[in-house]
């Protein structure tokens, strides 16, 4: 077959067929086979060909609109035209670093990151991926303290490496890779007295999102951050806040962070910094740290990490929030998600537990894993929203939608998940269970 970059814009049905035909059997044949004969059998597949703004577009050109945003990479949308333009830009000039000149957009970035974070934190380092800022944060907070012990908090999310594991304290993630890390204490979020208890002259540093998204969004209260930040100034540890999907906005304000004043020795960005372009990250922290550092220049290394497209990217993205005052936005936005969800829960008592979150990071909860396992296929294939449930937590539909959107794509959010709401009442869990065991034979009968 033609390589899929050289087709059309848009292909035809039969074209379309073929396409994904092909891709189902690389799939098979290089991935997982169950999963290919699974999509093939509930003809569930869908090819990401393009997307632009609020809206993902299979070959055939038909709409997806993106709820999650891929836990908040997509906050400018799809395919933003300002951060793609300043890629372009670059790229003409060069792609990939050498890795021994000076890259003057690494150097801009982290300055323009400095007058943004909490605090006077105007040291960084420039990764690709959220995980490999959190890897810098643990060596760091080693490195400084002369410290082994680390906390985490329960049902805390910070990675997939064996490092950042170590610190996040949900067991389906965690579990089959043992040992991890030693010492580490997994608390329970938003227990000061577990805190406490954990925290001590051995611990170099208290790791938190400021808000869990893998958690159902999980808001900490501010007098629990304001009380760590106590803890840590007086055992000596570093508290470490993970603003990795939070950050830049997503909770109406730069920083979650900001809600109630804390400033933290490290702060770590990503997902949104990427303008939905090019992957970066970045982890700022303060002089007490710099110090530390000095004495390792190269305590963490990357080969892609502040690279000149990146940077080019992650820069373009600060001119748009800040341009077109989006953070501000965002928190606009999100309390009308916020009283939509709302809505949900008072007209579907037996389905919706209730909804937490903060600005336009939100988790709607159900009251059985199977009422949100369904309402995520409903969403997909009855009104093309890309919102899954959570794998660890299938009760859980979060929701992060882009801040350019408008307030009728809020709207369209709450009306789908009304939708689909109402069909799972009309079901109940012994149609769900129905349908699950129809789905289980067709899979059976096709293995």
């Amino acid at each position: 077959m033609t390589r899929w970059l050289n087709m059309a814009p848009t292909l035809t049905e039969e074209q379309n067929q073929a396409l994904t035909e092909d891709v189902l059997g690389r799939l098979e044949r290089h991935v997982n086979p169950q999963m290919a004969r699974n999509l093939r059998l509930l003809h569930e597949e869908f090819i990401e060909w393009r997307s632009e703004g609020c809206y993902v577009y299979d070959p055939m050109g038909r709409p997806y609109f993106d709820a999650v945003g891929a836990g908040g990479v997509f906050a400018l949308g799809h395919s933003h035209p300002e951060v793609v333009g300043a890629v372009h830009r670059q790229l003409d000039r060069g792609g990939l670093s050498v890795r021994t000149g000076l890259v003057p957009g690494q150097l801009e970035l982290l300055e323009r990151l400095s007058q943004r974070v909490p605090g006077q934190m105007p040291f960084g380092y420039i990764g690709s991926t959220g995980t490999e800022a959190m890897e810098a944060a643990l060596k760091l907070a080693r490195l400084t303290t002369g410290r082994p012990g680390l906390v985490g908090m329960q049902m805390g999310y910070h990675g997939m490496s064996v490092g950042t594991l170590s610190i996040s304290g949900i067991p389906y993630w965690r579990e089959g890779f043992s040992p991890l890390l030693e010492p580490v204490r997994l608390v329970p979020f938003g227990d000061l007295k577990a805190a406490r208890e954990a925290v001590d002259s051995t611990t170099a540093a208290v790791f938190l999102e400021p808000v869990q998204w893998a958690s159902a969004c999980s808001v900490a209260p501010a007098e629990y951050l304001q009380g760590l930040r106590r803890l840590c100034d007086e055992t000596g540890a570093l508290l470490i806040l993970d603003e990795i999907q939070c950050g830049l906005g997503r909770t109406g304000r730069w920083f979650a962070a900001d809600h109630c004043g804390v400033v933290p020795d490290m702060i770590s960005v990503g997902k949104a910094l990427s303008g939905g372009v090019m992957p970066i990250s970045a982890l700022m922290f303060n002089q007490r740290v710099q110090e530390a550092s000095l004495t390792r220049p190269l305590f963490n290394n990357s080969t892609y990490g502040g690279n000149p497209l990146a940077c080019a990217a992650a820069l373009a993205t600060l001119d748009v929030l800040e341009s077109q005052d989006l953070v501000a936005r965002v928190a606009v936005l999100g309390e009308r998600l916020k009283a939509g969800l709302e809505t949900l829960r008072v007209a579907f008592p037996s389905v919706v537990a209730g909804q937490q979150g903060q600005g336009l990071m939100r988790c709607l909860l159900t009251r059985d894993p199977r009422y949100g396992l369904m309402i995520s296929m409903l969403l997909m294939k009855e009104h093309r929203m890309i919102l899954p449930s959570m794998s660890h937590a299938p009760h859980i539909l979060r929701m992060s939608p882009a801040f350019i959107c408008a307030e009728t794509d809020i709207d369209h959010i709450v009306q789908a998940l009304r939708a689909s709401c109402s069909e799972v009442r009309s079901l109940g869990l012994p149609g769900i269970d129905r349908h699950i065991r129809e789905i289980g034979q067709i899979l059976a009968e096709g293995a």
